[in-house]
């Protein structure tokens, strides 16, 4: 991961409050409360695709970024809202209905929030300067629209706890800190976050005057001042010290003013104004969690961590708020409670299967569980008093690398990076099969229906030159046979028409042609391969 390293920190730390705007001149409309725009209205004409909208009718859209943090938000009691893709969705947990909603700005969503009184939500989008459009809810009525916040594309927002300010930031190349008075579409305040990628901005639980930002290789501290010309915004970055430089996802404010961050290293700093009071580990120097914690929560008496490797952790909130730590800044804590998410159904090819720790990127709390956004694919319920946990959403992780159609099904089967390959019947929007799989997959087809594979036979390429020959079974995939087809990766595989013939192409431009035994579906006899010393992007 790219940083600036301590060179970047002590020239932030140089730096005198960053210049702000605080006197922007906008249009001085001003805006009622029961005033919306109307129902069909764009902000900007959307150019049509080549697939026009003429021709064809968005039907369904299956699975979710699952790396993207803070991607889920309760609208409602049982009623999440999460962006993928160019869509915003609103999916209830318990009757699994799910409504999708697209953006505006056609170049996807950067970041969506949630007004405290769950009356309004924000969702704030990427492309050429990009607005924040602002929802009422339950109508779903275009309530208000934020522009000129940023160049390219929010990376977070944030509404203030009284519900009347936003916070937003941009990513590359501004990296744009913007205060709104959202209701009336204006700008208050305006400075550079930082020089490199935010991951999050949050305003003080305690109040509308303070917020903090955080990303790579930082954390900055905001205070919102009023002076005599006016509101100025303040910051000062906070300073690692001898500490070893991280990036910073998950921070939480205390009270006390006192602010809890997570690390790359697994452990938390404890920050007194912008400088680290503690260094909180578990006895013996070791770590809380085992990679990046990604999440911290204030939860009754409890600090809460979520981290890559899995575990949510509870600590005791008072000890590590007026422990004082040793001369090294070190503070040794003992975990109240953990729990580890962990997939059993993992397993590929004849491998029994395998348990996988969960990759929390997200943790949400709700009236009597918490829901879990997994890296993997997965999104968990862990119910607070049983402790148990299940997967509620399943979906690839990472890039869906092919996809192929059935001839005479409504069913379609993907295979992505991760090694899982699933099946879906479109006509009901549900998942049919899934299998995870060793290795990166790559490539996917359906061979031809006959007589004697019944359209029930699919190939699939992964990494490494590994070619599995799948069969839909009754319940699920079955693995017919896999073999070694390249030494290079594959990147598309073929059956010709007939049902006789199959080639797998490596992405160092490799051919290898086989005959298929008519009589045994599983035997693929070598025929010959051949070099082309060219990229193969496509088999017909």
């Amino acid at each position: 991961m790219q940083k600036e390293g301590e060179t970047e920190e002590k020239k932030e730390e140089k730096k005198e409050d960053i210049p702000i705007q605080s006197d922007i001149k906008t249009e001085e409309k001003v805006f009622k409360v029961d005033e919306y725009y109307p129902l069909n209205h764009r902000e900007r004409p959307v150019t049509d695709s080549p697939l026009t909208n003429r021709l064809a009718k968005f039907h369904e859209i299956f699975g979710q970024e699952s790396y993207r943090r803070y991607n889920l938000n309760y609208l409602a009691k049982d009623t999440l809202i999460f962006a993928t893709g160019n869509t915003f969705q609103i999916y209830n947990i318990q009757t699994h209905q799910r409504e999708v909603l697209f953006g505006q700005d056609s170049g996807g969503i950067g970041s969506i929030a949630v007004h405290p009184s769950k009356c309004f939500f924000a969702v704030a989008e990427k492309g050429e300067s990009p607005n924040i459009y602002v929802y009422e809810y339950p109508s779903k009525k275009l309530y208000r629209v934020l522009r000129k916040g940023t160049a390219k594309y929010y990376s977070s927002i944030d509404f203030s706890p009284s519900g009347d300010r936003l916070a937003s930031v941009g990513g590359d190349p501004d990296y744009q800190l913007s205060i709104w008075d959202w209701r009336q579409e204006k700008i208050l305040l305006k400075s550079k976050a930082f020089s490199q990628e935010v991951f999050k901005c949050g305003f003080s639980p305690y109040g509308d005057y303070s917020l903090i930002t955080s990303g790579t290789g930082h954390i900055r501290f905001w205070k919102i001042a009023q002076t005599f010309t006016g509101l100025k915004l303040q910051s000062e970055i906070g300073k690692f010290g001898q500490l070893e430089l991280s990036d910073v996802s998950g921070f939480a404010e205390l009270q006390s003013g006192l602010v809890l961050c997570g690390t790359e290293q697994g452990t938390l700093l404890l920050w007194d104004g912008n400088l680290v009071k503690s260094h909180i580990k578990l006895a013996g120097g070791k770590p809380l969690h085992a990679g990046t914690i990604e999440q911290v929560i204030i939860k009754d008496n409890y600090v809460v961590t979520a981290g890559k490797d899995g575990y949510i952790k509870w600590f005791d909130l008072n000890f590590i708020a007026n422990t004082e730590p040793d001369e090294t800044l070190t503070l040794e804590v003992k975990q109240v409670y953990e729990i580890q998410i962990i997939s059993k159904e993992i397993g590929g090819g004849n491998l029994p299967p395998k348990s996988v720790p969960a990759a929390i990127v997200t943790i949400l709390q709700g009236p009597d569980h918490w829901l879990i956004a997994d890296g993997f694919g997965k999104i968990w319920m862990l119910n607070n008093e049983t402790k148990e946990y299940k997967a509620i959403l399943h979906f690839h992780s990472g890039k869906v690398m092919d996809l192929a159609l059935s001839q005479d099904a409504n069913a379609a089967v993907t295979l992505g990076n991760d090694g899982c390959i699933k099946m879906w019947d479109y006509t009901k929007s549900a998942e049919v099969y899934t299998r995870q799989f060793c290795g990166e997959g790559r490539c996917v087809d359906w061979m031809p229906k006959n007589q004697k594979n019944k359209g029930r036979i699919l190939a699939a390429g992964f990494a490494h030159g590994i070619v599995r020959i799948l069969l839909l079974g009754n319940q699920n995939f079955q693995l017919l046979t896999a073999f070694k087809a390249l030494d290079e990766d594959i990147v598309k595989v073929s059956y010709t028409q007939d049902c006789t013939g199959f080639v797998a192409a490596g992405d160092g431009g490799a051919l290898f042609f086989f005959d298929i035994n008519d009589k045994d579906l599983k035997q693929y006899e070598p025929v010959c391969l051949t070099e082309l010393k060219q990229k193969i992007n496509d088999l017909r």
